[in-house]
């Protein structure tokens, strides 16, 4: 997945990332640091994680990273992601 962001990274209009059945990992969440800090017109409109394994630290960290870039998704699916009080607190933060 990381290696797959680099080249994403260097793509001038991104406008979604669909990800499904796999894993990610931290190396994955650090490399979306610069996809979600581009701004418009060419930021990223929707993130999609779909039955990925992803723990609730990972969930904290992609959180996290959304929130420091100050990311302007309009649309955000995570779906079937372990979540925590902590994770669940990070996503409405961001909301």
């Amino acid at each position: 997945m990381a290696t797959i962001l680099d080249g994403c990274i260097k793509m001038k209009d991104f406008k979604a990332l669909i990800y499904k059945m796999n894993s990610i990992n931290a190396l994955a969440i650090e490399k979306m640091g610069p996809i979600f800090h581009k701004r418009i017109p060419n930021h990223l409109e929707e993130l999609s994680i779909v039955d990925c394994k992803m723990t609730a630290t990972m969930v904290e960290q992609l959180m996290d990273s959304l929130i420091r870039n100050n990311a302007r998704l309009k649309k955000l699916t995570l779906v079937n992601a372990s979540h925590t009080d902590h994770s669940f607190e990070k996503i409405i933060e961001y909301v």
